[in-house]
């Protein structure tokens, strides 16, 4: 009964479900692609914002488009009902990768707040709602260390920091850190280490092991993604 259901559902289906699927195909390639770089590049990088929104968006349209095929009687639970999972999959399929990339976000930015917090340029790369959660983290750690520690201290000078010791306490990122890359695009001959002057040609889909520091600007570029 339900294999019936589900090959009359399949019949049903028209060259616009297929560029839909390939669309959310594509959709979550992207933003999975986003996430790896975020997760493995050592710097935090530019908020996706017209890729989150798309995402989020189209979350939204596929929530209406459930709503629209819910069974209203006995005939259309059987006819219909396997077609709505498969719709309930694809949105938790779509939330979680968004989710992922936000969870990883926010993650980073505690781990980097010192530099968040003194470097403007850096805090641009953030989106206005990781603006807002940076600022209160940022007073939060602040209060922490202020009242656990400073406060205890008996000499009053010792009580606040100078700006070359705040500066020392800020946790840049580690550009030598190795990464894993893969070549979306012929890159031709590139220097992966200046130090020794090591030049590799990269074609499409090759995958390296490679310092971040020599790659980071083709990363910025969109013509690598990072694996691991």
């Amino acid at each position: 009964m339900a294999s019936k259901a589900f090959e009359e559902e399949l019949d049903n289906l028209n060259d616009s479900d297929a560029s839909i699927a390939e669309y959310q195909t594509s959709i979550i390639d992207r933003i999975n692609s986003a996430l790896f770089n975020e997760r493995w590049s050592p710097e935090l990088l530019e908020f996706q914002l017209d890729l989150t929104k798309e995402l989020t968006e189209k979350i939204e349209e596929q929530l209406e488009e459930m709503k629209k095929n819910l069974p209203e009687n006995e005939e259309e639970r059987t006819r219909k009902s396997l077609f709505v999972k498969f719709q309930q999959m694809e949105v938790d399929r779509l939330s979680y990768s968004l989710r992922s990339y936000f969870r990883t976000r926010l993650l980073k930015i505690e781990q980097q707040i010192s530099s968040i917090k003194v470097d403007e340029e850096y805090r641009e790369r953030l989106s206005d709602k990781e603006k807002e959660y940076a600022d209160r983290y940022w007073n939060l750690l602040e209060k922490h260390f202020n009242d656990s520690f400073l406060q205890n201290l008996s000499n009053p000078r010792l009580r606040s920091l100078t700006d070359e010791q705040q500066e020392n306490l800020v946790v840049r990122p580690n550009f030598n850190r190795y990464v894993i890359i893969r070549a979306k695009e012929a890159l031709g001959l590139v220097e992966v280490d200046v130090d020794l002057g090591q030049t590799v040609d990269i074609k499409e889909g090759d995958v390296l092991l490679v310092r971040y520091e020599p790659v980071q600007d083709l990363l910025m570029e969109g013509k690598i993604e990072l694996l691991g």
